[in-house]
């Protein structure tokens, strides 16, 4: 039994051990899976089944799985929009990139500081996107990496469950 309870806490620390990152979003889902899981350790060191304990723990688990797995499409969901937001505005900045070289060579000072701005506007707004999408693309990788240490924990109980 001590062993049971040892290693549903390795399992816990492990998990909680791996997200040490300062990111808000990853951080507060696996806070969000992670304390049912953490308090029911509790529970299956003080249960009279600790196998009991340990298929609600799995049980659990595969729920944090299944948010987890739905946060990396919500993420992924969201990028899309940002991807086409980014791409949209570097052609933007590049049609008022031509449109000041047009005006400065036809001596228009007034189009060309126009475009001028309008390209600033509009690199400016490429630049805070290219942010979010690098943002995005982190936040994914960490909800894959959270994804992947959970998957491994769950399948080393079942594996030590099952000896």
């Amino acid at each position: 039994m001590a062993s049971v309870a040892g290693i549903l806490f390795i399992v816990a620390s492990h998990l909680a051990s791996r997200l040490s990152l300062n990111l808000e979003k990853p951080v507060s889902l696996y806070n969000r899976v992670s304390r049912p899981i953490r308090a029911n350790l509790d529970d299956i060191n003080q249960a009279s089944d600790p196998l009991a304990g340990i298929e609600k723990l799995l049980l659990e688990m595969q729920e944090a799985l299944v948010q987890t797995r739905q946060a990396v499409i919500n993420e992924i969901a969201d990028q899309k929009p940002a991807q086409q937001q980014f791409e949209q505005a570097i052609a933007e900045a590049t049609k008022w990139q031509r449109r000041e070289r047009l005006a400065s060579e036809k001596a228009a000072s007034t189009l060309a500081q126009h475009a001028a701005l309008q390209k600033k506007r509009h690199t400016d707004a490429a630049k805070q996107l290219k942010e979010q999408l690098k943002s995005q693309e982190l936040t994914i990788e960490i909800y894959k990496r959270h994804q992947t240490a959970l998957e491994s924990k769950m399948s080393e109980v079942k594996r030590r469950r099952d000896q």
